[in-house]
């Protein structure tokens, strides 16, 4: 049903409008519209390719971070360690996590391309620049952002394994098989927490999803930290169970 405004200024109902109706209110003409075809598109920030790959989103969350911290080091004069982590982790990384969940890099080369704005990063304060970048990390009390990612991944999994997000999976994580045996050896191969990771060929898009590529890292925890209380609780004890495995 459409509604159109006649000479006299009452609203008339017309049950059958063509077309071309639509389009004159809409363009303001009678000519349609044609649907340009693109390889990516725009959506929330997040630079989606049509063969859904995740590198020219990459290049642009780096080339955001790379253009603030250029920015960041042409009008600071004076850094130190304070001022650079600060900095760094307010105006800076922030960029090349937004919505990283979603786009999560799994390509070497896009991992690389990431994780070099955050080396650089590191090297702005002149005490820093002739450790390693594992000794600037620590010096900084950071990690790498794959390891970010793996966090929030174990986090997110959690409060969903809890309840305490609610998410419909068309193929659920299942328990290992090994797990669902019955006799002595049923557990010899791990806790009761461990999920089976779906076996994908020829999709690294699908390989890398969320609810595959965590399984893993939630497979490595020990189960106390897996039957954590709370989320903050959890929290705690997988950052000490990460800094002692080091």
């Amino acid at each position: 049903m459409c509604i159109k405004k006649n000479k006299s200024k009452n609203t008339v109902l017309s049950k059958t409008p063509k077309i071309s109706d639509y389009t004159m209110e809409i363009f303001g003409n009678d000519e349609r519209h044609k649907l340009e075809e693109t390889q990516v598109e725009r959506d929330l920030g997040i630079q989606l390719s049509d063969d859904l790959k995740w590198h020219t989103q990459a290049i642009t969350a780096a080339n955001k971070a790379n253009s603030v911290l250029g920015m960041l080091k042409r009008t600071i004069v004076y850094w130190n360690e304070d001022i650079c982590k600060q900095l760094y982790v307010t105006y800076v990384r922030p960029h090349l996590e937004y919505a990283a969940s979603a786009w999560n890099p799994y390509r070497i080369g896009d991992e690389k391309r990431i994780e070099n704005i955050q080396r650089r990063a590191t090297k702005l304060a002149p005490s820093l620049k002739r450790l390693s970048y594992k000794e600037r990390l620590e010096k900084l009390g950071l990690t790498t952002l794959k390891k970010r990612r793996e966090r929030g991944d174990t986090i997110q999994y959690y409060k969903i394994a809890k309840g305490l997000n609610k998410v419909e999976y068309v193929a659920p994580n299942r328990a290992a098989p090994a797990l669902n045996s019955i006799g002595p050896a049923a557990n010899i191969r791990g806790y009761a927490h461990r999920l089976e990771r779906q076996a994908v060929k020829d999709c690294a898009q699908r390989e890398f999803f969320f609810s595959n590529r965590m399984v893993p890292v939630w497979n490595s925890l020990p189960e106390h930290i897996v039957n954590a209380k709370n989320t903050n609780d959890f929290k705690n004890l997988l950052d000490k169970f990460d800094k002692e495995k080091g």
